[in-house]
């Protein structure tokens, strides 16, 4: 098993005179010319973000509204009560947000408010004064 004794990078630095002066500083036209041999890479590299970009922002909603709202039935409670024992703290918890959430709709007031004709009674809509 004779293996010779090869480096995996092939790659040398290239002797320079400023190393030889001792200099150690980087060389801005190689920079530079390295840059400029890439330069159309990057230039289509750009442009093809550039176009994925405008497509993403043509095809996407101008604005994003999430609402979510869980009501938990008691139903659900009593088969858990089966399983586990909950207290009834939590129960009565869960009952009061859910009525909560209830109470906070738009839509219930809404249907409240056609059903009961809130918007044409005189004392709902200037209720008197406090002192």
């Amino acid at each position: 098993m004779n293996y010779a004794n090869f480096p995996i990078d092939k790659r040398v630095p290239l002797p320079s005179a400023d190393q030889e002066k001792g200099e150690d500083f980087i060389d801005v036209e190689r920079l530079l010319g390295m840059a400029a041999r890439q330069a159309k890479v990057v230039a289509v590299c750009a442009a093809i973000g550039l176009f994925l970009g405008v497509i993403y922002l043509q095809t996407t909603p101008k604005q994003y509204m999430s609402v979510a709202s869980v009501l938990i039935d008691e139903g659900v409670n009593k088969v858990m009560d089966d399983i586990s024992a909950a207290s009834a703290t939590q129960q009565t918890d869960a009952t009061i947000l859910s009525q909560i959430e209830i109470l906070n709709s738009a839509r219930l007031a809404s249907e409240v408010v056609d059903k009961l004709k809130l918007d044409q009674n005189q004392d709902f809509m200037s209720p008197p004064q406090s002192a």
